[in-house]
């Protein structure tokens, strides 16, 4: 195996958004036999810097799932960014429905004032019909939110559309599964974007030509590495395309069914360490 690419939410990061001192280890072992470890997630490239400088790991970095393609020093090496239009597009269907969402570039991340606001109308309106998930805390998901580098605060809509920086990606959390289902059909017959379920209670939209798989494709013809000398691990709707792109593919024990459906195994939890779980399996002798 010459290259790993890892998922970060629900995959590498435990419900702290924190990466444990076992996965760190692992990773780290693995870069010392000159494996490529590789971050490929939804989160924005800052965003993901800021958590790698944190555990002390450098990697290069598949962000917004696959809208951009950065090195190990930082180089860009492929951006896929929404078209405006798209992305307005999206945005008013997003405003019409009053979710909660915000918007990426490479630079920032834009949150309406009143997003969350929207968020807690629509949790009190599940907690009425006892609709929301088991253990939901709203506290949870503030602290989540809160935690990510680079957080602006916008009045208007169009605001979360920054004339002079390019955008990546749009994020949405909804609670209610069914309105999800609805939103990732409605959003995809859109021209120019692709929608997924990033996390069990969220979607995003990205450019049409942006993807994990294509983002994989990109970085490891620039290592010169096969994919099929590759791996990925992951949790999540976005993480299919990378998995399916592999020679080797492996679900966290959290994964959802269809995820598990397309890979040849399954790991521990993000709670249980299972990147580093896996990444032993599948490096036989590999240091603990």
């Amino acid at each position: 195996m010459k290259l790993v690419a890892i998922d970060l939410d629900g995959t590498l990061l435990n419900k702290k958004s924190e990466i444990s001192r076992a996965n760190v280890a692992a990773i780290k072992a693995a870069q010392d036999r000159g494996v490529e470890i590789v971050i490929s997630t939804g989160r924005m490239y800052f965003d993901v810097q800021t958590i790698c400088q944190r555990a002390g790991i450098a990697t290069p970095v598949i962000s917004a799932n696959g809208g951009a393609v950065h090195d190990r020093k930082g180089n860009l090496l492929q951006h896929s960014a929404l078209k405006r239009c798209d992305a307005l597009a999206v945005l008013k269907w997003l405003e019409e429905k009053e979710v909660y969402y915000e918007t990426s570039s490479g630079k920032s991340i834009y949150v309406p004032t009143y997003a969350l606001a929207r968020l807690e109308a629509e949790v009190k309106r599940l907690q009425e019909s006892n609709s929301l998930p088991d253990g939901f805390s709203m506290a949870a998901v503030e602290r989540q939110q809160s935690s990510q580098d680079g957080r602006v605060m916008v009045k208007e809509y169009q605001e979360a559309i920054p004339p002079d920086e390019e955008l990546y990606k749009l994020y949405a959390i909804s609670y209610d599964a069914a309105f999800r289902q609805r939103a990732i059909l409605e959003l995809n017959a859109m021209p120019g974007v692709a929608v997924y379920q990033g996390g069990p209670n969220s979607f995003e939209a990205v450019s049409a030509a942006a993807s994990k798989g294509n983002g994989l494709r990109c970085l490891a013809a620039h290592l010169g590495i096969r994919l099929f000398d590759a791996a990925a691990i992951g949790d999540s709707q976005n993480d299919i395309s990378m998995l399916e792109a592999v020679g080797y593919s492996v679900a966290m024990g959290n994964a959802a069914a269809e995820v598990k459906s397309v890979c040849r195994a399954v790991t521990r939890s993000n709670e249980e360490n299972g990147v580093a779980h896996a990444l032993k399996e599948l490096l036989p002798g590999l240091a603990s």
